[in-house]
């Protein structure tokens, strides 16, 4: 009865855990859309390259926007990308709410002048 109950338990407690995001260590990468971008991630705008700067594992994503008409930031968006390019149609399914939110990132600085910005969206 007692390891019945154990294993309820788990199964129980496997179903409340949220669902994680997909490569979230950058690990994984491919040519799809013409430029390597890692897996279950797309871009809009800006350049996206793999680096091997990473807190863990052996891979990371270095994001740069460009001059053009103006200055296009570099935008790195979960999940796949949707039809209309909009960034609200995109990410990962999330069940429950989550108790916290952990990430990293570097920011070199450029020439002093420069910024950066890390946005989530939970809908």
């Amino acid at each position: 009865m007692k390891t019945l109950l154990t294993l309820c338990f788990l199964v129980i407690m496997t179903g409340l855990q949220a669902q994680p995001i997909l490569n979230r260590g950058f690990e994984n990468w491919n040519s799809n859309s013409g430029y390597p971008l890692p897996d279950n991630w797309w871009s809009e705008g800006g350049t996206i390259t793999q680096t091997n700067n990473a807190f863990a594992g052996t891979s990371a994503v270095s994001i740069q926007g460009f001059l053009g008409c103006g200055i296009s930031p570099g935008i790195l968006v979960n999940g796949a990308m949707p039809s209309n390019f909009n960034i609200l149609y995109s990410g990962t399914a999330c069940s429950v709410k989550p108790i916290s939110i952990t990430g990293r990132y570097m920011f070199d600085g450029g020439n002093g002048s420069d910024s950066a910005e890390v946005s989530v969206i939970l809908k």
